[in-house]
C-alpha cells in the first residue's frame, strides 16, 4: 500500500485507517470525550472503525459505486479482518489496475472520512 498516487491527505487518513488510529466515536469515548457515538452517516450504529468504512450503508454504496466505475467485480468485505485482506490482496504489484485500485481505496476512505466530518461539524444531512 506504500506507493499511493492518491493526494497526500487520502493517502494519510488511509494510512490512519489501516493503522486503527482514526478518532472515531467509539475511540473518542475512550479518551474520555463525552460525545453520541451513533455515526452520522447511518444514525444506526456506533460509530467504529469498522463500521463507518465497511459496514455503514453509506459506505458499503460508496464502495460499491467506486468499484463498479472501474469495473472492478470484487465484493467488499463485511469484518475488519476481510477489509485488510482484501486490501493488501488487491494492492499488491505495480500494475496499473493495482495502482487505481490503491487509489481508489485511499479516495474512498477520506471521502467517507471527510462526508462524516462534514455532518458532525457543519451539520450537514
Amino acid at each position: 500500500m506504500f506507493k499511493n498516487a492518491a493526494r497526500p491527505k487520502a493517502y494519510f487518513t488511509m494510512w490512519l485507517m489501516l493503522n486503527k488510529k482514526l478518532a472515531t466515536a467509539d475511540r473518542l469515548a475512550k479518551w474520555g470525550v463525552e460525545i453520541d457515538k451513533t455515526c452520522v452517516l447511518s444514525k444506526n450504529a456506533e460509530e467504529t472503525i469498522q463500521h463507518l468504512l465497511i459496514q455503514c450503508q453509506f459506505a458499503r454504496k460508496l464502495w460499491e459505486r467506486l468499484f463498479t466505475w472501474i469495473h472492478h467485480h470484487s465484493i467488499v468485505p463485511k469484518t475488519w479482518g476481510q477489509f485488510l485482506q482484501w486490501s493488501i490482496q488487491h494492492g499488491k504489484g505495480k500494475s496499473k489496475a493495482t495502482q487505481i485500485f490503491k487509489i481508489i481505496l485511499a479516495e474512498g476512505v477520506y471521502g467517507v472520512w471527510i462526508e462524516r466530518n462534514s455532518r458532525i461539524f457543519v451539520k450537514k444531512d
